[in-house]
């Protein structure tokens, strides 16, 4: 048994190309419950926002001095005997069939391209590139689907696309940087079709590949290590990063290597890691060059994620490349992959379904800040964060509490959670302390701050000032169970927006029971 562990720990130990220094808890628990099975503990992703790629472990102040030594050595020397490795990855289209660019036949070039088989990160190392206006690369294919890949880069011009004789449209390749397997899909009826690639001028027009019925996915949360997410270039697999989304992160510095994603749907997240670091990714949609997202910051943030919506329906591919391009205070060139959120995910009906089985009840799972007899009782805040990680809302682990870039629940020796899980808001301007408030007006890309109560919907919340006062902030929070008949209060029995709460607990009450008219409120619409 604790040989296992050990081989568990040393898989889990990082390189440190994360910035930081990462562990991998389950494991390391595993090993001392074995050693010393009184021990009750539950693991903890967490990990300290001071650290950079030359610094030391910091470690949890435990509260037995054994425990804290023994995992100080077992951690120290499963560093020292490995950890992640960087790998080379070349990346296939997924499709029912794939035409390569010198596949030839099907794919006829008119007039003079230049090929190659040893282009960098180009599907198969293969790529034909012509810059004489009026070159055509043909393909005949059956199917409802017909994708391209290319490059874009600095000595690219543009290209036209035909299909059946009917111009789609010119793209532009310019981009700073090398973008290698940049793709765009068109939806067609099933059967016979011809797709032709016209070099437009002003530059090189490249064919990577062409995909026909491209494989895609829709809506929902995808981790860095799903199988649909294609890599290329050099990137390292970091199996157990505390605060990321599933405890993994992939990363790279390399120049050129990137990965691509199809999926379908109007919008997609991309979910990274921001640290000192960090460099700049470039960001690709269907062709369309997107810019780029500088992931530097002084200090860590897990889980920041940039939406990219009105994409319209059918077929998008996502292209991500690492820029060789940094803030001047970045130390390096990393760019990270967390996760990749297709749509809304946010399970509403889960979220209300919790807050209704534990509207008058208290949760042993998590932290428990006041009963309704209490006084005081602190307990609404910490509700209506278990109420959104019961919608699917994955917290944010962390060592330091007061950081309003985490949000997260731990086990030591007993249930606690982040000054953001349970704390509504800080006690005047002047207070520094994390809060719940500031987290979600910090993580704008999970919650959107409404006018109205109007544009709440069932599985949302707010925030009330009881004492009011906009100076202090809200001290008080709910979520809106949505639209039925009233259960408690006043006007049993009537239909009406309601709301759940802990102190004082409320079942399915109108959403402004107990609460006046000019008490300030601040409504939150989630959009994860």
């Amino acid at each position: 048994m604790l040989k296992n562990s050990g081989i568990e720990l040393r898989k889990c130990a990082s390189l440190m190309r994360d910035g930081v220094v990462s562990w991998c808890m389950r494991p390391a628990f595993k090993w001392l419950l074995d050693v010393r099975a009184s021990i009750r503990f539950r693991p903890i992703d967490r990990q300290t926002d001071q650290s950079t790629e030359n610094s030391m472990f910091r470690f949890f102040h435990y509260r037995q001095q054994g425990i804290r030594l023994l995992w100080f050595s077992l951690v120290l020397l499963v560093a020292t005997l490995g950890g992640s490795q960087a790998e080379q990855v070349s990346a296939e289209p997924l499709a029912p069939v794939t035409y390569d660019d010198n596949a030839v036949p099907p794919v006829a070039y008119t007039g003079a391209w230049t090929f190659s088989n040893s282009s960098t990160n180009a599907m198969s190392s293969t790529l034909h590139w012509s810059n004489v206006v009026g070159n055509k690369a043909t393909l005949s294919f059956n199917g409802s689907t017909i994708s391209l890949f290319y490059s874009m880069a600095y000595n690219r011009g543009g290209h036209a696309v035909y299909i059946d004789g009917q111009l789609k449209g010119a793209y532009g390749s310019y981009t700073p940087e090398i973008r290698r397997q940049v793709g765009k899909t068109w939806s067609v009826s099933p059967g016979n079709h011809t797709i032709e690639v016209v070099v437009n001028g002003g530059g090189f027009t490249d064919v990577d590949a062409f995909a026909i019925d491209i494989a895609t996915v829709g809506e929902g949360v995808y981790d860095n290590g799903h199988s649909h997410i294609r890599y290329f270039g050099s990137w390292t697999d970091s199996s157990c990063t505390p605060g990321t989304y599933n405890n993994s992160l992939k990363i790279s510095n390399t120049p050129q290597s990137g990965f691509r994603f199809t999926f379908t749907g109007d919008e997609i997240t991309y979910i990274y890691s921001m640290h000192s670091n960090r460099g700049r990714a470039a960001i690709t949609i269907d062709g369309n060059d997107y810019g780029y997202i500088d992931q530097y910051s002084p200090d860590l943030r897990r889980q920041i994620g940039k939406t990219f919506s009105g994409l319209g329906p059918g077929v998008h591919i996502l292209n991500v490349v690492v820029s060789g391009d940094k803030n001047a205070s970045s130390s390096d060139y990393y760019v990270d992959l967390d996760a990749l959120v297709v749509g809304n995910v946010y399970n509403r009906t889960a979220a209300v379904s919790y807050a209704d089985t534990w509207a008058h009840g208290r949760n042993g799972n998590y932290p428990n800040y006041g009963n309704p007899n209490d006084s005081p009782c602190n307990d609404c805040t910490n509700y209506v964060s278990q109420v959104l990680e019961a919608g699917g809302m994955p917290q944010i682990a962390h060592v330091s509490y007061n950081n309003d870039y985490y949000w997260y629940t731990y086990y030591i020796f007993g249930w606690s959670a982040s000054d953001t899980w349970k704390v509504t808001s800080p006690n005047g301007p002047s207070d520094t302390i994390a809060s719940f408030k500031k987290h979600v007006d910090t993580f704008t890309w999970r919650y959107q701050q409404v006018s109205s109560v109007n544009n709440l919907v069932q599985g949302d919340f707010f925030l009330v000032d009881t004492n009011d006062n906009f100076h202090n902030g809200p001290d008080h929070a709910s979520v809106i169970v949505g639209w039925g008949i009233v259960q408690e209060g006043d006007q049993i029995g009537q239909y009406r927006l309601l709301r759940n709460a802990h102190c004082n607990d409320r079942y399915r009450v109108r959403w402004d029971y107990g609460f006046e008219p000019s008490e300030p409120k601040w409504y939150y619409h989630v959009i994860y």
